[in-house]
């Protein structure tokens, strides 16, 4: 094998990585999914969809993608527990990964929604607040 083998297929897979659509200034999948899960959310009043879902007996915190893992944002130290029994649901498009400014925007709204929706919702199962 040709010593420089190995540094083109490096050279082949960091273009190829390159040309990926999950950057800034391209419209992607991960945009067009958010967009989706978005119609399904009270963004302006996020207790009241957690109203409706706890009538409903859903008891899922909202968790926002990563790069590598879903977080529930907006849930403190004492509350993990109540992560681990009730469950993450996590929104489909969300991540670290931008593809435009758009979709920046539309996850730093999910991140806003979700740490609300949580912190709420990790009140009412520790304590019994109502949302």
């Amino acid at each position: 094998m040709d010593r420089r083998t190995p540094l083109l297929a490096v050279a082949v897979l960091v273009a190829a990585c390159s040309s990926s659509t999950h950057r800034i200034g391209n419209e992607g999948v991960a945009t067009a999914l958010l967009r989706e899960e978005m119609k399904t959310m009270t963004l302006d009043d996020p207790l009241r969809d957690l109203r409706s879902h706890i009538s409903a007996g859903i008891y899922r915190f909202i968790g926002v993608n990563g790069l590598v893992a879903c977080y529930p944002h907006g849930v403190s130290p004492y509350q993990i527990d109540l992560v681990k029994k009730y469950g993450v649901r996590c929104i489909a498009g969300t991540s670290d990964g931008l593809e435009n400014e758009e979709h920046a925007t539309m996850v730093r709204a999910v991140i806003k929604y979700a740490s609300t929706y949580n912190s709420k919702l990790g009140s009412f199962l520790r304590r019994g607040d109502a949302p």
